[in-house]
């Protein structure tokens, strides 16, 4: 702290009738302010804290915004892949329903369900496997028709149940399907079928029934994973018909 001795002049006045008048002089020892150049410090100090400050309460306004932004991204996607499928599945489905009206049901929903499956391999990159099974009410003879759309080289076993033969065998390509056939040895009934194939490097196996009856009976499935940005979806459907 800089001490400075100051000169500081009072006047007093004395009163009219007084015939004179002096003027007296006192000198003053003031203690002086802090500085202009140490307030301008305090002051820049306070000035760089309040502006990093508000950096550091932007920046978390933009992570906390982007993550938001990301979020809501990531769940637009998963609406629309969601539709997605849903279209898909229903595609599978109707052309199930377009075979049965057909005098040759079985060739018909084959060839549909691998048209529809290169589709979608070839728009997005799918990923499906499929199955159709038919059941001839006449002959209580059925065939099962399996498609290989997941970017690599399966092998596909059905076992059956109350059936001639017991299990069937297949290796396929990418792109590629193949029709079993089998002969019923009951005439009226549910026979059960093991679905085995390799997805990725994972076993897979699904079960699922077919009804014998003197009705014409076709069921699928359907395993369908779709691929967009980065996002994926799977699904696996059985839809059932007779006629």
């Amino acid at each position: 702290m800089i001490n400075k001795k100051k000169h500081l002049r009072e006047s007093y006045h004395l009163p009219d009738d007084s015939s004179s008048c002096s003027i007296r002089h006192k000198t003053y020892t003031a203690t002086q302010m802090p500085s202009s150049k140490s307030s301008n410090k305090k002051g820049q100090m306070f000035l760089i804290g309040a502006i990093l400050m508000i950096m550091g309460t932007l920046l978390v306004f933009n992570v906390v915004g982007v993550k938001s932004i990301t979020e809501e991204s990531r769940h637009q996607e998963g609406k629309l892949l969601n539709r997605q499928m849903n279209n898909i599945m229903n595609e599978y489905k109707y052309g199930m329903g377009v075979a049965a009206i057909q005098q040759n049901s079985n060739k018909t929903e084959s060839d549909y369900a691998a048209t529809m499956s290169s589709f979608l391999r070839n728009d997005a990159g799918s990923r499906i496997f499929y199955t159709i099974a038919y059941v001839n009410g006449t002959t209580q003879a059925y065939s099962v028709n399996v498609g290989n759309y997941l970017s690599r080289k399966i092998n596909v076993t059905v076992a059956a149940t109350d059936s001639s033969p017991s299990s069937a065998y297949v290796y396929l390509g990418d792109r590629q399907n193949s029709t079993m056939h089998f002969s019923s040895l009951i005439s009226n009934g549910m026979i059960n079928l093991t679905l085995s194939y390799m997805k990725g490097s994972s076993d897979v196996q699904e079960k699922f029934s077919l009804n014998v009856s003197d009705k014409k009976y076709m069921t699928g499935f359907f395993d369908v994973t779709l691929i967009d940005s980065g996002s994926l979806m799977n699904s696996k459907e059985i839809h059932n018909i007779t006629w």
